[in-house]
């Protein structure tokens, strides 16, 4: 048996490999999730799918605007762009090879010491 201890939208979550999850005020989770019904992980991974955040009004039409200080700094994204279909390998299409070398460096060091890894080796060449 393992459990994991996390917040998500600033609320504690506790999950257990035996599929129970105990949720403290989670009102986006439903009232089942808060009376601790049966299937409350699984109505967690349903609302944390791909399909459903794509299906969000706010990801269809909205837009992300990096401000700085009171400053705009970038021109708005719209948010569908953040949401593909991942296709393994199309990374290459999408990221220079200095750029995958970059990411590469960045999750290394943040993983540092932690103990867990990816399990697979560089496949950018």
């Amino acid at each position: 048996m393992w459990l994991v201890e996390m917040s998500v939208a600033g609320q504690s979550v506790a999950a257990g490999s035996d599929g129970c999850v105990a949720w403290r005020r989670t009102p986006w989770l439903g009232a089942e999730a808060a009376r601790g019904g049966s299937r409350p992980l699984r109505r967690a991974l349903q609302l944390c799918s791909l399909d459903k955040q794509r299906s969000l009004a706010v990801n269809k039409t909205g837009a992300y605007v990096s401000v700085l200080e009171g400053v705009v700094v970038t021109t708005a994204v719209e948010n569908k762009h953040f949401f593909r279909k991942g296709i393994l390998g199309d990374w290459r299409n999408h990221m220079t090879p200095e750029m995958a070398a970059r990411l590469d460096g960045i999750v290394e060091e943040a993983l540092k010491g932690s103990g867990f890894n990816f399990g697979c080796t560089n496949t950018s060449n």
